[in-house]
């Protein structure tokens, strides 16, 4: 029995193909067209997902705008750096239990945790 093994089945197939640098060919292009392949199917995944997220977030800004607004009525700390002057307007985006997501219109680094009860403290929002 022959030690040889894979040496003697690639020389047959590049007997069969024409030879070695033929073979070589083959298996650089082979692997050239699989790795084109999973590229194009990454990238269309990969923009489907981002579509899917643009979507989602679309649909959550027109969820948002949609949500009544609230006025402050006195300049108020909200804690965390976040302090609230008379006039400013803001949105309640989600509530767990006293603490609400407060998203105040024009801000940029909206949302902010603030508890429900101090709000009503110092707007027109009723915590409830």
């Amino acid at each position: 029995m022959s030690n040889l093994g894979f040496y003697q089945d690639m020389t047959k197939l590049a007997k069969k193909v024409g030879g070695p640098l033929v073979l070589a060919g083959l298996t650089a292009a082979g692997g050239y067209l699989v790795g084109r392949a999973g590229e194009f199917g990454v990238v269309t995944g990969v923009k489907q997902v981002a579509k899917k997220a643009r979507s989602a977030g679309a649909k959550r800004a027109r969820t948002i705008a949609t949500l009544p607004v609230f006025t402050v009525h006195t300049e108020a700390d909200c804690g965390g750096g976040l302090t609230m002057a008379p006039g400013q307007t803001f949105r309640v985006t989600e509530r767990d239990g006293d603490m609400a997501m407060v998203a105040i219109v024009g801000d940029k680094d909206s949302p902010y945790p603030v508890s429900g009860a101090l709000l009503a403290t110092f707007s027109d929002f009723i915590d409830g």
